[in-house]
């Protein structure tokens, strides 16, 4: 069955499809296939994920002092509204 518009009395008149003549056949599957080849299957993909693997570039660390040091630094900061509130609650050390 093919749509018509049946409010429309000259839209009653059915016609049948086009479809793609015989001749072209072999040129619309060559332009497929061509399409599918350009596709990324894959194992391509999980082979370009090996490839590119990430790493650390940089790799910082912290001494005892500089945790003592932030951890005080923590225990005297005090609340953006000036509540006068600790920032952290002595749970929270």
């Amino acid at each position: 069955m093919w749509a018509a518009d049946l409010d429309d009395a000259s839209a009653t008149t059915l016609s049948e499809p086009k479809f793609v003549a015989v001749d072209k056949l072999e040129d619309v599957l060559q332009a497929a296939k061509t399409s599918q080849r350009k596709e990324k299957s894959l194992t391509a993909t999980l082979c370009a994920q090996e490839k590119e693997k990430p790493g650390v570039r940089k790799l910082t660390s912290a001494t005892a002092s500089d945790v003592d040091a932030w951890l005080s630094e923590l225990k005297q900061r005090s609340r953006p509204d000036d509540s006068k509130k600790p920032f952290c609650n002595d749970e929270q050390f």
